[in-house]
C-alpha cells in the first residue's frame, strides 16, 4: 500500500472510529438485542439515494459473495458471483485491478447489490465489454465500466454501451462509464422503470471507431451520419408499453457527440417521464434531443444543469432541441449555459431560448420522484468534486476528464489509445484475516462495535434498529469516502482513549481471536 493510500485509509479509520465512539458514548446501541416489529417508512437504497430508483433494496438481507479473482469467469470472479446468485446477494471485492471481459457482463438475477467501494486500492475497472443490468431491484456503486475498442466488428447487442439498464428499481451511483460506441449509458428494454443514475461520470464515447463497418470508411466524416459517440439514451424498446420513469442527477456528461441526454419513445403506447437535474454537460458536439413516433409522449424536467461549450461544441447556446415525432413536454428552471469556451465559469440563464425546436412549455415541474435540488453553480462544484468511482482517489482517466472541464480542454476521441489507453490499476488482495467470518464486514469494523461479532456472520442483523442491515451500514460508510477532515489533536486524544476502552472490552470477550491483538490487527489493516 502506498503512503498516499495509507494516509487515506487512516483518515477513514479515524473518522469511523470517531463516529462509533460518539455512538457508544451516547448509548445509541441496542446491547445486542435487535428491535423487532418496528414499522419503517420506505427506506432509500442508501443515504443519498434519490430519484426514480431510490427505493431499490438490492441484496438487502441476502448472502454475501466475495470477488477474489480478476478473471473473466470461474470461481471467485465477478461474473460467477452474479450468475450463481439464487436469492438476494451482496457482492463485495477482496481484490482491486482490471477485469478484462471476453463477453458482455449480464447482471440478470434480481435483488443484487454490487458494492465496488469495498475493493482495496483504487478499485475495479471492467474493460473490453459493457454490463447489462437486466435485473430488477439492483444497486451498483463505485465501479468503472470502459469497453474500449479491442473487439472491433461485434455488433451493438454485444458492444455498443458501457452500461445498459433494462430492469426496474435500479440505481447506479458513483460509476465511471466511458469508451463505448453508440452510447455510454443506455436505459432501454421493454420493461425498464424507476431507474436512477447519479453522481457518475458519463463520458468520452468513441466516435469514428469503424466498429459499425468492420473496415474503415473514407466517407465516415466527423459529425456525419455514421457517427456513434453518444452520452445518455433513455428510450424503451419496441414491444413495451406504458409509462417509464428515470432520473439522472449530479452526473458529468463529457466529450460525447450527442444524446446529452436523449429521451425517446418507440410508439404511441409508450410514455417516458425523465428528470434531468443538477448535471454538468461539457463539450457536447450537439445538444440533447428527443426521438420518437407520433402518438407517444415524453415529459422532461430539465433543472439546475450547467452546460459548458468545449473545443468540439457546435450547438452554441442551445442545450436541447425538440424534434418532431412524439409529444414533448418540458419544464426548465435554473439552467446555466457557458458558451465562450474559456476557464471562467460565468454561465448565463438563457431560460427558454436555450430550448429550440418543437415542444410544449410546462409552467410547473412535472411530478417526478424526489431529488434534492441545488443551484447550477453548487451542482458544478459538487459534480467536479464528487462524481465517479472512488472520487477521493480517481484514476488518471477520471482525473483527466475533470481537468478538461476546469481548463476547457479535451476533445471527442475515436479510440482510448488517443488519450493513453487503460491506466494500470494496481492489483491489491485483501489479507486472509481481513474478514474472518466472511460476512462482508472486516474484523476491525466489527471489533469497534459492541453489537457485532467478527467470528459470526451477522451481516443481516440491524444492531441500531434503523432498517439498514449491519452490512449496509458498513457499505454506506465506505461509499462516503474519506470526506471528513483529520481530527484535531484534542479529538485524536479522545479517539485514542475511546479506542483503548474498545480494545480492553475486546480482550475480555470470549469470542475474540487470542492470537491477534487489537494493536497488531490495526497495523495489518492500515
Amino acid at each position: 500500500m502506498t503512503t498516499t493510500h495509507w494516509r487515506q485509509h487512516r483518515a477513514v479509520v479515524r473518522a469511523v472510529t470517531f463516529s462509533l465512539c460518539l455512538f457508544l458514548s451516547c448509548g445509541v446501541h441496542t446491547s445486542g438485542v435487535m428491535e423487532t416489529g418496528r414499522a419503517y417508512a420506505q427506506l432509500p437504497a442508501f443515504p443519498g439515494a434519490e430519484g426514480a430508483g431510490q427505493y431499490s433494496t438490492g441484496g438487502r438481507g441476502g448472502d454475501v459473495y466475495h470477488v477474489t479473482s480478476l478473471a473473466n469467469s470461474g470461481s471467485g470472479s465477478l461474473r460467477y458471483g452474479i450468475d450463481s446468485a439464487r436469492g438476494p446477494r451482496t457482492i463485495v471485492f477482496d481484490v482491486s485491478g482490471t477485469i478484462a471481459l471476453t463477453s458482455k457482463l449480464r447482471i440478470d438475477h434480481p435483488n443484487i447489490t454490487i458494492a465496488g467501494q469495498t475493493a482495496p486500492g483504487q478499485g475495479i475497472v471492467i474493460s473490453n465489454f459493457g454490463a447489462s443490468v437486466d435485473a430488477n431491484n439492483a444497486i451498483i456503486q463505485h465501479l468503472r465500466f470502459r469497453p474500449g475498442d479491442a473487439y472491433k466488428g461485434l455488433r451493438p447487442l454485444q458492444y455498443d454501451f458501457a452500461v445498459a439498464v433494462t430492469g426496474q428499481n435500479v440505481i447506479l451511483d458513483h460509476i465511471s462509464a466511458s469508451w463505448s460506441i453508440s452510447q455510454v449509458v443506455t436505459i432501454n428494454g421493454t420493461q425498464f422503470n424507476n431507474v436512477t443514475i447519479q453522481n457518475s461520470i458519463i463520458g468520452e464515447a468513441l466516435d469514428q471507431t469503424g466498429i459499425y463497418h468492420n473496415e474503415w470508411n473514407d466517407d465516415y466524416l466527423p459529425g456525419g451520419p455514421s457517427h456513434h459517440a453518444n452520452g445518455l439514451f433513455v428510450k424503451p424498446l419496441s414491444g413495451g408499453s406504458g409509462t417509464y420513469v428515470a432520473s439522472a442527477h449530479h452526473n458529468l456528461l463529457i466529450n460525447n457527440h450527442s444524446r446529452n441526454p436523449a429521451p425517446g419513445v418507440r410508439d404511441e403506447t409508450q410514455s417516458v417521464m425523465f428528470d434531468f437535474r443538477n448535471n454538468v454537460v461539457y463539450n457536447n458536439r450537439n445538444s440533447g434531443y428527443n426521438s420518437g413516433t407520433d402518438g407517444g409522449s415524453i415529459t422532461m424536467n430539465y433543472v439546475g444543469n450547467y452546460v459548458i461549450a468545449g473545443p468540439n461544441t457546435q450547438s452554441g447556446s442551445r442545450v436541447f432541441e425538440g424534434r418532431p415525432g412524439a409529444e414533448l413536454d418540458i419544464y426548465q428552471s435554473g439552467n446555466l449555459v457557458d458558451s465562450d469556451r474559456d476557464q471562467d465559469r460565468d454561465g448565463i440563464n438563457r431560460e427558454w431560448s436555450a430550448f429550440q425546436g418543437t415542444y410544449k412549455r410546462l409552467s410547473d415541474p412535472a411530478p417526478m420522484p424526489t431529488v434534492t435540488t441545488e443551484s447550477a453553480e453548487a451542482a458544478y462544484d459538487r459534480v467536479l468534486a464528487h462524481s465517479g468511482a472512488f472520487w477521493w482517489d480517481r484514476d488518471s482517466v477520471d482525473e483527466r476528464l475533470v481537468l478538461d472541464v476546469i481548463n476547457n480542454t479535451g476533445r471527442i476521441i475515436n479510440s482510448q489509445s488517443e488519450v493513453g489507453g487503460y491506466p494500470v490499476i494496481q492489483v491489491v488482495h485483501r489479507p486472509a484475516e481481513w474478514d474472518t467470518d466472511a460476512d462482508g464486514m472486516p474484523d476491525w469494523w466489527e471489533e469497534a462495535n459492541d453489537n457485532l461479532n467478527p467470528l459470526v456472520a451477522d451481516n443481516n442483523g440491524d444492531w441500531n434498529g434503523n432498517g439498514y442491515t449491519n452490512l449496509e451500514e458498513f457499505l454506506h460508510a465506505l461509499a462516503r469516502g474519506p470526506n471528513l477532515p483529520e481530527p484535531s489533536a484534542g479529538l485524536l486524544a479522545a479517539i485514542g482513549a475511546c479506542a483503548f476502552c474498545i480494545r480492553r472490552r475486546r480482550r475480555a470477550s470470549q469470542w475474540r481471536d487470542p492470537h491477534v491483538t487489537s494493536e497488531s490487527r490495526i497495523r495489518v489493516e492500515c
